[in-house]
């Protein structure tokens, strides 16, 4: 009986802890957030500026974006402005007959690679044969 008594002691104890441990876990922030500040610079301020592309999820059965927080689809009201497209790395917002860009990795451009210039020697004699 006295085994039994111990593990329940501690079984108690553990239990009490844990509201504890689930606050500390509230104070924590999401590492997966951008940063503040984060934003796309590219398009002149407007009253949808302060929108943030976070995620992207192009599939078979469905295409969504994750802006600020919310889902949407094309088609969809983005506060005032209408998503009109979602693609890879950026979607697309039309309001009073302009387009916004929204990008995940605002101030990077995509350049194309000349293949040739960066494959080394040793590279291109394994290809030849």
């Amino acid at each position: 009986m006295v085994g039994f008594i111990k593990p329940c002691i501690l079984l108690a104890a553990f239990l009490g802890a844990m509201p504890s441990l689930g606050y500390a876990q509230e104070q924590l922030p999401d590492p997966t957030r951008p940063a503040l500040g984060v934003g796309n610079t590219n398009t002149p301020a407007s009253p949808s500026s302060s929108l943030r592309l976070e995620s992207v999820i192009l599939g078979k059965q469905r295409q969504q974006a994750i802006i600020s927080g919310e889902t949407y689809q094309v088609g969809q009201m983005v506060g005032s402005a209408k998503l009109i497209k979602i693609s890879p790395q950026a979607v697309s917002l039309q309001q009073d007959g302009r387009v916004q860009t929204l990008s995940l990795f605002p101030g990077l451009e995509k350049t194309p690679v000349n293949n040739q210039t960066n494959i080394s020697s040793q590279h291109k004699k394994t290809l030849k044969q």
